[in-house]
């Protein structure tokens, strides 16, 4: 869902380069109502996916740690697929380093969440904010999402207004069934495209547990470690996308092969 999203960057980018400020906005309003369906199944899965994680593991206390952490994260996914779509939709308008800024802050702020929610806050022998223990963690992912997601509006549109040259208001025609059709056909392919690359990583990450739940820990600390290189380069190609788009827009095949070259 995450990256069929992100179908929105290709879309305002040539809706930008052809002159058609509003229609930027609009697809915007397509990514964000198409965000919201999504975050149904996905939050069904996150409920029940300590079933999936008993198929291959029978300690009873993972699964149980699985159940409580998944149940909490899932109030994480509205914001972080509303994230999306709005970064996705200013990097196409040039508007790039509030999402840096805001997320440097968002992972301080996280470390902080971690250690507070899960030890607890004490002052002057008086409990300030109680121990939660193993759920804390999570719910400092869920927090720091919100946060995450709140700084950026802020910034970006309550502060900024960087929004305003493309947003032609709440449009219906947005949510219509042929806009969205015509999202899907660009967004579905590039989704499933990223199920393909993520599935044999996850498939291998779910048997892991057949080797113990220390095996299955080292498996996700290495998936972490491919995600976090994976995004670099992921950086570069969005940068392509958003500018070869733009150019094609515009009617400028020439800079867009140029560009194509460069990323």
């Amino acid at each position: 869902v995450q990256f069929c999203l992100q179908a929105s960057t290709t879309l305002c980018s040539q809706a930008r380069g052809a002159g058609e400020d509003k229609k930027v906005g609009q697809w915007l309003q397509t990514s964000l109502f198409i965000g919201a369906l999504g975050c149904l199944p996905v939050m069904a899965i996150f409920w029940n996916i300590h079933y999936m994680v008993g198929l291959t593991m029978a300690d009873v206390d993972t699964v149980n740690f699985s159940k409580d952490f998944s149940r909490m994260m899932m109030w994480s996914i509205p914001p972080q697929f509303a994230y999306v779509a709005l970064t996705s939709f200013f990097a196409t308008i040039d508007v790039v380093m509030p999402a840096t800024f805001c997320t440097c802050i968002t992972v301080i702020c996280n470390v902080v969440f971690n250690y507070v929610f899960i030890y607890g806050y004490d002052s002057n022998n008086n409990t300030i904010i109680p121990a939660l223990g193993f759920v804390g963690s999570p719910l400092a992912t869920v927090t720091s999402s919100f946060l995450h997601l709140a700084m950026f509006v802020t910034y970006c549109v309550f502060i900024k207004g960087y929004h305003k040259k493309y947003w032609p208001g709440w449009k219906k025609e947005a949510i219509q069934t042929s806009t969205v059709r015509t999202f899907m056909a660009l967004g579905l392919p590039i989704g499933l495209s990223s199920v393909v690359d993520w599935a044999s990583g996850a498939v291998a990450g779910s048997f892991s547990g057949w080797c113990g739940f220390e095996i299955a820990a080292a498996q996700n600390v290495l998936n972490g470690l491919f995600a976090i290189t994976y995004s670099t380069v992921s950086g570069f190609s969005t940068a392509t996308q958003i500018r070869l788009a733009r150019y094609l827009g515009e009617g400028k095949p020439d800079s867009a092969k140029r560009i194509l070259k460069i990323g």
